[in-house]
């Protein structure tokens, strides 16, 4: 029914309520009933009230700054003016979006035949991430029960806060700040500082505001950890540094974010930027040194295609042997290196012993997580490893040193529990580099994730010019 014919108009008034401690709004109806006769409503006077009432109402400003992750103190934060629509047009190489349509995820699997390394570890990476985000610092029994690998997971404990911004096949900082890495290599070449690194990591940042829908307009990017302070304004980099060095467990950003570094060919330099990621936020003895096993790592069996069972003792050598070498990691790698291998725990690590688990993650239940609620009802304490930088590096070499394959580690990787968005991120990272990602195969993983993941135009881009660079770089 148009308009003309309807004798009732109500108007929408969108009022903005705010008072300390709250950013609710109310709306407040307005009824402006005129009763017209339709021959008398001329379509010069249909157009412009058809335009108005059809608007959505602008969102309070309250309520904006709430979805955008709080405000400071009672005053609600600042934001720049609303792209104009269609200004901000960017192709799928450009930033990050889904593939909406059949013939969009079919182009997708033609996207990876003769994809190169660095190209299949970003692919990998991203999927870990996405997969393992959904299920981030629940507890390792309960995925070990309710989740499969044939759809993507289903979390009852998810936080409503994240589903506006983190929907199925969203990657969050973890892929997030690795191309961002790369880009940082790409624009700034061998000679790059820790400045450099941060301006591409907020580059990165700002570009997720940029996507198109389901990401809510100008939404940040799910995740972050004490970063996040510093790309919104509210921080100094100085004092996210001293946070994290005054940690006896610093976070596991360093680590998350470091395989590009896996394909700097000079060995010196490579230490020295494995180095330089970790102190650029992260400056802490085990920061740094999860950071260069991590790239150690990835360089032993994506670049020089390494025996995969002396993944860990390959990557301790180098450590030992560094500028960066820490005591206290590399005794714990060595007693990972010893952990007979996760097969043996039966499927879903049903037979896994506590003391293996704890081992590998630390106190169990995880005391960081205490207060975070898990399972099926929030009731359950959370079994797993929490983010930190040295126990991040240690399982993930664990894992890559007895995986059968992709599938058989996306879901170890998950299995472990907590933190598995990191962790699913940097082995399915390594295996997508190292030995394909195998879509289909009974051993590889599902076509579904590669179709409904975030952004694969726009990684295999990335990956693609970071490959030419590889092939061009300058040890200089």
């Amino acid at each position: 029914m148009s308009h003309a014919e309807m004798p009732w108009l109500q108007v929408q008034v969108w009022t903005p309520r705010v008072r300390r401690g709250s950013s609710a709004c109310r709306r407040l109806p307005v009824m402006a009933a005129a009763m017209v006769a339709s021959a008398m409503v001329t379509p010069e006077l249909t157009r412009p009230v058809a335009w108005a009432s059809s608007r959505t109402p602008s969102t309070p400003r309250s309520h904006r700054g709430l979805r955008r992750g709080g405000r400071r103190g009672s005053r609600p934060r600042r934001r720049g003016r609303r792209p104009v629509p269609g200004a901000d047009d960017l192709g799928p190489e450009e930033v990050p979006m889904f593939a909406t349509d059949p013939e969009a995820r079919a182009r997708r699997r033609k996207l990876l035949v003769n994809s190169g390394p660095a190209t299949q570890l970003l692919i990998g990476d991203a999927i870990g991430d996405a997969f393992g985000a959904i299920i981030e610092m629940q507890d390792a029994y309960w995925i070990r029960e309710f989740v499969t690998f044939d759809q993507w997971p289903k979390n009852p404990m998810r936080r409503s806060e994240w589903n506006t911004n983190s929907a199925c096949g969203m990657y969050t900082d973890d892929c997030e700040m690795t191309v961002g890495l790369i880009n940082g290599l790409l624009t700034h070449g061998l000679q790059i500082s820790a400045a450099d690194m941060l301006e591409s990591w907020q580059a990165e940042w700002d570009l997720a505001k940029r996507r198109p829908r389901p990401a809510p307009p100008g939404a940040e990017r799910h995740g972050h950890g004490s970063i996040k302070g510093y790309f919104r304004g509210f921080r100094d980099i100085e004092e996210v540094r001293r946070l994290q060095s005054g940690k006896e467990d610093p976070g596991n950003a360093p680590p998350m974010r470091a395989l590009p570094l896996a394909f700097i060919e000079n060995n010196s330099l490579r230490e020295k930027l494995s180095v330089m990621n970790a102190n650029s936020t992260h400056p802490h003895a085990r920061a740094r040194a999860a950071s260069f096993l991590v790239a150690e790592g990835a360089r032993w069996l994506i670049v020089e295609r390494g025996d995969q069972k002396e993944v860990i003792r390959s990557a301790m050598s180098r450590l030992q042997n560094s500028s960066v070498s820490d005591r206290a990691t590399e005794v714990h790698l060595q007693k990972v290196d010893e952990l007979e291998d996760y097969h043996d725990w039966g499927g879903r690590f049903r037979k896994m012993p506590a003391h293996r688990h704890e081992l590998l993650c630390g106190p169990q239940p995880c005391p960081p997580a205490d207060g975070i609620g898990a399972g099926e009802d929030g009731s359950s304490k959370m079994h797993g490893l929490w983010s930190d930088a040295m126990r991040t590096a240690a399982v993930v070499l664990y894992l890559l040193k007895h995986h059968r394959g992709p599938l058989d580690i996306l879901r170890a990787s998950v299995d472990i529990g907590g933190d598995v968005d990191s962790i699913a991120a940097l082995c399915l990272g390594v295996v997508g580099g190292s030995v394909g990602l195998d879509f289909g195969e009974d051993h590889g993983l599902p076509w579904f994730l590669l179709e409904e993941v975030e952004g694969v135009e726009y990684l295999h881009a990335r990956g693609k010019k970071f490959e030419e660079w590889i092939g061009k770089q300058q040890t200089a």
